[in-house]
């Protein structure tokens, strides 16, 4: 470490360590009036400095100045989505001042919706979100207190910005992954592969092919973009030689981001990891805790309110969908209450509290105050053929469970009326017996016993004929 980097390094601990206390001298009471007063403090400085919104609240006939308290900015503010902020509007007169003059990044989302939305970064948004990320790699995985790699693993145009830790971009090459773990693992302490689910799955079950010692190295990941499933957790820990009972283990961690928003809006720690994995095992304690019962148990995450101010909206079908307004002082692009129509359940921070320490189980939530989201995913369902509902996320808890299913196929599928299961197998793999009883089994432990599987080979996979892991797979 050159001497410029050790008092960086000097820096962002001392930095990560006073924000560490701020975060925990708060409590549920202070961030809720202070997440209140920023958001209504975002709306105003976007109605008054962003044409586009200025003309939408103007169409709207909703006066900036008639929204002062929280109650009347969650009844009076409008409700915004991707398809009505960016195909109509021209992206300049969705920023701050009307102008992309001290952009210096764009980058859009999948398209996976058939909708582009588009964020963009000014320089002080790329010191800020590494800033951000910096304690976000602290807080998780120590990441300054022992020599740390960061792999960007993510698709081609993401970034991520650090100042300390050394940092490769790979984009969606496993083979480029496997090669710098091969050559720099005596050199570091340890990783932190950064990327796309069904990516990670085959870069981890790849490399145990291609001779890449797992268990011989410290390794986390971080993935999201869509539903990430317990079992899927599991599955890759078992292949990574990690022991979750072990304080000191390395993480499979979920982070919840959006291309317009932010890569990282929330992120699991170990107590909600843990968390999560006993609510697995405690559908009672579950259902005290508030949570729906949708057949299967999301991540946990806490947030920073006056960084992200979240609320669940009733939808027409009836979930709760995440609605986020970005609270950060100079963020070029604002978006006030923006509808990511991800299925939320916001945590009651006072009710878990309570819940968990009447059981003994105080320990499982962080040491702070902070809210926790729980996202599921779109929900999207199929009937089963039999009077019940199918949800992707059922599936894919059931589709890791067994190690043999899991490492057959690519973890892509397609739900198809009727109760069809539309399995993609991996390149030359066969579907045994073995394999269909285990799936079955746990198919059927998700009350899914009815639903038919079938295995595809993987070129004959309907959209997915070559996995780029570029575009995000439609499920449903």
């Amino acid at each position: 470490m050159n001497l410029l980097t050790g008092i960086i390094n000097r820096v962002v601990r001392y930095r990560y360590k006073q924000l560490q206390r701020g975060l925990r001298a708060v409590d549920h009471d202070g961030w809720r009036q202070r997440a209140d007063k920023a958001a209504i403090d975002a709306f105003r400085d976007a109605a008054r400095r962003v044409p586009a919104y200025a003309q939408l609240l103007r169409q709207r006939g909703i006066d900036p100045n008639h929204v002062v308290t929280a109650e009347e900015f969650c009844r009076l503010v409008p409700v915004v989505d991707k398809e009505t902020v960016f195909p109509q509007n021209d992206l300049k007169n969705l920023c701050v001042g009307g102008h992309l003059d001290d952009v210096r990044l764009f980058y859009s989302s999948s398209g996976h919706s058939g909708i582009f939305s588009f964020g963009l970064e000014t320089w002080a948004d790329a010191r800020s979100s590494a800033l951000a990320l910096e304690f976000i790699l602290q807080d998780r995985f120590g990441a300054l207190d022992r020599r740390t790699m960061v792999i960007n693993a993510l698709s081609m145009g993401v970034k991520i910005h650090t100042r300390t830790l050394p940092l490769a971009e790979t984009s969606v090459r496993e083979d480029v992954i496997w090669g710098l773990l091969k050559k720099l693992r005596g050199e570091f302490k340890q990783f932190i592969l950064i990327g796309e689910a069904l990516f990670l799955k085959q870069v981890v079950e790849g490399g145990v092919q291609a001779g890449v010692d797992w268990p011989g190295m410290r390794v986390h990941l971080v993935t999201g973009g869509e539903y990430i499933a317990q079992t899927y957790r599991e599955h890759l820990e078992r292949l990574l030689g990690i022991d979750p009972r072990r304080e000191d283990a390395a993480l499979v961690g979920v982070s919840f981001g959006l291309s317009e928003l932010g890569t990282s809006l929330m992120s699991e720690t170990a107590q909600t990891i843990t968390l999560r994995r006993h609510l697995v095992n405690d559908k009672p304690l579950a259902a005290e805790l508030g949570l729906p019962d949708v057949g299967f148990i999301p991540p946990i995450m806490p947030y920073i309110p006056t960084y992200t101010y979240c609320e669940a909206v009733p939808a027409d079908d009836g979930r709760n969908e995440l609605v986020v307004t970005m609270l950060q002082p100079g963020r070029k692009l604002p978006l006030i209450r923006y509808n990511t129509h991800d299925t939320v359940h916001l945590l009651s921070r006072k009710h878990a509290q309570a819940v968990l320490a009447a059981k003994g189980l105080q320990h499982l939530l962080p040491p702070d105050a902070l809210p926790l989201a729980m996202p599921m995913g779109k929900l999207a369902s199929l009937p089963a053929g039999d009077g019940k509902q199918i949800y992707p996320e059922t599936v894919k808890e059931a589709l890791y469970e067994s190690a043999d299913v899991a490492l057959a196929t690519t973890g892509r599928f397609r739900l198809i009326d009727g109760g069809q299961l539309l399995l993609q197998l991996k390149p030359n793999q066969t579907w045994p017996a073995s394999h269909e009883q285990a799936l079955r089994e746990s198919l059927a432990k998700r009350d899914l016993g009815n639903v038919s599987i079938q295995p595809t080979p993987c070129e004959q996979f309907p959209g997915s004929m070559t996995l780029d892991y570029e575009r995000k797979c439609k499920y449903v």
